[in-house]
């Protein structure tokens, strides 16, 4: 045996640390099991509004899509990219979005997706 190395009983036991330990292993296993659902807003502009004009397309040339540092970090690129995808189909289907859309999850986290000039913007509202 190395004698650089504390025999274990030799360790002094620190109580709070291990109750540090043993509550982010909670919230890792939270954040691991619990899936991030996100809840579509209604607009506020009304579909048929001649300002209901955007499409967020994002794929075959479309416009650029950018997420701030902070969007990216509460969703992750998984979710970002399903938002992007579903608001590119309702686009479809309604012939054109309000610039603004907004999704609350199961914890009230609102992600705002601006559709702005040639660029896409995922941002949380404390960005803006």
């Amino acid at each position: 045996m190395n004698k650089n190395i504390p025999d274990a009983a030799l360790v002094p036991e620190r109580p709070e640390r291990r109750d540090q330990i043993a509550q982010l292993r909670e919230r890792i296993r939270e954040a691991v099991t619990t899936p991030t659902i996100l809840e579509w807003q209604p607009q506020e502009r009304p579909f048929e509004d001649p300002e209901s004009c955007c499409w967020f397309d994002f794929e075959h040339g479309g416009k650029a899509v950018v997420a701030t540092p902070a969007a990216m970090a509460k969703f992750g690129p998984h979710v970002l990219g399903v938002v992007l995808a579903q608001l590119h189909r309702e686009a479809q289907k309604y012939a054109g979005l309000d610039y603004l859309q907004v999704y609350v999850d199961q914890h009230g986290n609102k992600l705002w997706v601006i559709e702005d000039g040639e660029t896409i913007t995922a941002l949380l509202p404390s960005d803006y």
